[in-house]
């Protein structure tokens, strides 16, 4: 297997770009021809190989740098039109849909405004948002890119059951696999410092972006600040500004993988408000260290919901719901123990290895069907 990645940023070639925003993509694009391609954030064991690519009207460019192939796969809107655009000796044509990518919208105040006033069911919100007029030229541009992504001929395997949803109801297309996301168990795991503490604690991811529901979680923290001096708050970001929290809050900024998981095995709940999420890990993370969750049902918490009392399921954007619910945990010591208990047992019943198994069975599904079709 290998990874590759444009050395040019695909966005690049998208009209609309402010001059500081090219100069800034292009001084990146320097360093990392200077520097060590690797990620970061995680070891991979896999050849890293960057190639040019400015648009993929230019792709016969880009092919000398692409390996033959059986498969490949794209990983985002961005990529799935220059992998639509690619030779058939560079394998067949996958998608890998891992969110709605309209990313834009999903930060809009006045998008969620209207997807609220022309429909009632707000479990249903993240599908139906496709349903609205972006108010803007530049959400227009970008939501058209990526709703017209679905249609390449690509085929796509996700990795929620909303999403799933959503390439079926709104776009016509069936995914080959729905494949949920799972945990590192070498990386999350019960971990606890045994500093033992009578106090309960409540833990909240705090993030930038709107949709990550920062609102509601300072909303909240500020709350419960105000109204129980006995429980110890915690909030965490890999970056941010926390001035806007509570005193009472204790800030984690950019702690490592190792300090998070004891975070999460000392913590008896932790709260996920985010508007909208593709499949996300925090919940499942925290879930693999003994924490109790309760979540907006968005993301992963649906498909959770179906496998067992594991989660507290609150509506997505509704600050006295998310309030409420958390007090009422709070208030219930026994009910916290019983999704400490119930959320471990699940998430340790499948693991990385697994996801990679189902994985693996899809591209071969993809490769079967796909040589079929040619020789017919």
């Amino acid at each position: 297997m290998r990874v590759l990645y444009p050395t040019i940023p695909t966005k690049m070639s998208q009209p609309g770009l402010s001059p500081q925003y090219r100069i800034s993509q292009l001084a990146g694009t320097l360093l990392r021809l200077l520097s060590d391609n690797a990620p970061e954030w995680f070891n991979l064991s896999v050849e890293i190989t960057q190639f040019p690519s400015l648009s993929p009207s230019l792709s016969t460019v880009s092919e000398q740098f692409i390996p033959d192939a059986d498969i490949c796969v794209a990983t985002a809107w961005q990529t799935a039109y220059f992998v639509a655009s690619l030779s058939k000796s560079k394998g067949e044509k996958a998608y890998f849909v891992q969110h709605y990518e309209i990313w834009d919208m999903w930060n809009s105040e006045e998008c969620w405004k209207m997807v609220s006033e022309r429909f009632d069911d707000s479990s249903a919100y993240p599908i139906l948002m496709s349903k609205v007029d972006p108010p803007s030229r530049e959400m227009e541009h970008q939501k058209k890119l990526v709703d017209n992504s679905y249609q390449l001929p690509l085929s796509i395997i996700t990795i929620s059951s909303w999403l799933n949803r959503l390439l079926k109801t709104q776009f016509d297309r069936e995914p080959i696999a729905t494949i949920n996301n799972s945990v590192n168990h070498d990386v999350f795991y019960y971990d606890s410092t045994d500093n033992y503490d009578a106090r309960l604690s409540v833990l909240v991811p705090y993030r930038s972006a709107a949709w990550k529901g920062k609102k509601q979680a300072s909303e909240l923290l500020t709350r419960l600040s105000e109204h129980d001096d006995t429980i110890d708050l915690h909030a965490f970001a890999p970056s941010g500004n926390s001035d806007e929290l509570p005193n009472s809050v204790t800030w984690h900024e950019g702690i490592s993988d190792s300090e998070l998981r004891r975070l999460y095995s000392d913590t008896d709940i932790l709260v996920v408000p985010s508007w909208v999420e593709g499949y996300h890990l925090p919940p499942l993370e925290a879930m693999a260290c003994k924490t109790a969750i309760v979540a907006t049902e968005v993301g992963c918490i649906p498909d959770l919901m179906k496998k067992g009392d594991v989660v507290v399921p609150v509506p997505p954007r509704d600050s006295e719901a998310l309030i409420r619910e958390v007090q009422r945990l709070i208030r219930n010591p026994q009910r916290i123990e019983t999704l400490k208990n119930n959320g471990y047992k699940l998430v340790n019943s499948y693991s990385w290895d697994d996801f990679a198994e189902q994985f693996e069975e899809a591209l071969v599904t993809i490769k079967r069907d796909t040589s079929t079709l040619d020789n017919c």
